[in-house]
């Protein structure tokens, strides 16, 4: 289904990385019904900009988390991060997005413990490719904010041809007195749903894919989103942590 995506790898960590548009700016601050909560602590904020490895090829897509770190579920430290968790649902996590037309789309799922998940999916619900893997994604638990941060670069290879929509979620438990319950927020709601399903794509909501990949100057051509090889050279010399200070 995806086209053929060489990398090579040279050590854990990078020369080179530019992001290279203004990034779009989100917040998730309601339940997945619509209800706003009760403060600003409890908001998530999203970015997502094109990022480039190497020589400005516009080969990723950045997204950036800002969000309330709660510790449950528990999940232990991943050992190896990035790493992938099926079933990463059931703890505590950010998750975005991206449709494209017939209903194809990616599900990015990233956790405050370095573990991911990512589905490609046609059809709702019908993943078609569970294979995809992360190179980058640092996740960082902020000591004595009670938050956590989070960076992922997700290839363009990854995402569904001509993407338009996206839904951006987050699920967690937190506690009140001595109960704990299952919050699950959305950042475009359903108001009239019976219960969270984050697979209902008629809420999915405009994305502007083109304000971050423009077309190529004098050729009117732009990316080609889910259609292009990409060679990616990771270079060692500059650490992951210093990479995502920009």
């Amino acid at each position: 289904m995806f086209p053929t995506r060489t990398t090579v790898l040279c050590g854990i960590s990078l020369l080179a990385a530019l992001v290279t548009s203004e990034p779009l700016s989100y917040t998730i601050s309601k339940t997945w019904n619509g209800h706003e909560l009760p403060t600003a602590w409890n908001k998530i904020d999203l970015t997502i900009s094109a990022y480039s490895i190497v020589n400005n090829s516009l080969d990723s897509i950045l997204i950036t988390i800002d969000a309330p770190f709660y510790n449950s579920p528990v999940l232990p430290q991943a050992e190896d991060p990035p790493q992938f968790m099926d079933g990463l649902w059931d703890y505590e996590v950010v998750e975005v997005f991206f449709l494209g037309p017939n209903e194809k789309y990616l599900e990015i799922e990233l956790s405050p413990r370095g573990y991911y998940l990512l589905y490609f999916l046609e059809g709702v619900r019908n993943v078609t490719d569970d294979t995809l893997r992360l190179d980058i994604f640092n996740a960082t638990i902020q000591g004595g904010t009670g938050r956590w941060s989070g960076a992922a670069v997700i290839p363009v290879d990854f995402l569904p041809e001509k993407i338009d929509k996206f839904n951006a979620y987050a699920i967690h438990n937190y506690t009140e007195g001595d109960e704990e319950f299952r919050r699950y927020m959305s950042l475009f709601p359903d108001p009239n749903g019976a219960k969270p399903d984050f697979h209902k794509l008629d809420l999915f909501q405009d994305f502007p894919i083109d304000k971050l990949f423009q077309p190529e100057p004098n050729t009117g051509a732009g990316i080609g989103i889910h259609g292009m090889n990409s060679i990616v050279f990771y270079i060692t010399f500059l650490t992951l942590s210093t990479v995502f200070l920009m």
